[in-house]
């Protein structure tokens, strides 16, 4: 049996990663062929490129297919370090899990919020964590740039990249957000880390 590497699954497979609120797969339809031909709609539906990128060693576009399942976290790291300012309020950044607050307890780029903000809730975080990753969509290939955003939630009125002012991007920052969440024990899975966001 043939092996399906990493770029098979991001490219042709998307139910195995397309975030729930975009798309949940019926279990009456879970089967290997039901699977196959849903997958095709999806990519239809989307119109994805099936080109298959380059992946160059230690390329960026070879760090995030490495790391596919993992960006919404690392997008969450990458947002609360961001924004630590405002979670510093009222102590809320205290109360962050062991692998958020660590990250955010370092002072890696300057905030971008000012402590007299609202605290942003987990959800409103992940948000802005997925437009730190969009910044480097110029440095993907068009299939990784197309599918990137459909890892997260839909926002209302947000998905139009052309109306967004994106994050500077900082490969310091994505650098060191890439290699916490890889390497730290408590880092949540994909069904966690949604669970986490929809609890809090």
């Amino acid at each position: 049996m043939m092996s399906v590497v990493p770029l098979d699954s991001v490219m042709f497979d998307p139910l195995t990663w397309i975030h729930p609120s975009r798309f949940a797969l019926p279990a009456s339809l879970d089967g290997i062929a039901q699977r196959s031909i849903v997958n095709d709609m999806l990519i239809s539906l989307y119109g994805l490129s099936l080109e298959r990128p380059a992946l160059p060693t230690h390329s960026l576009p070879r760090q995030f297919v490495e790391a596919w399942h993992l960006l919404p976290q690392i997008a969450l790291l990458m947002a609360c370090q961001r924004h630590r300012a405002s979670l510093a309020k009222g102590g809320y950044g205290a109360s962050l899990p062991d692998w958020l607050r660590q990250f955010a307890a370092l002072s890696l780029v300057s905030s971008r919020s000012s402590p007299g903000e609202t605290i942003p809730p987990p959800a409103q975080l992940l948000a802005w964590g997925k437009y730190e990753l969009l910044a480097f969509a110029g440095s993907l290939p068009r299939g990784l740039r197309q599918r990137l955003d459909l890892l997260f939630p839909p926002e209302e009125g947000r998905d139009d990249l052309s109306r967004l002012s994106l994050p500077p991007p900082c490969r310091l920052l994505l650098k060191l957000a890439f290699q916490h969440a890889k390497r730290h024990p408590a880092t949540p899975d994909t069904a966690d880390l949604r669970r986490y966001i929809d609890q809090t």
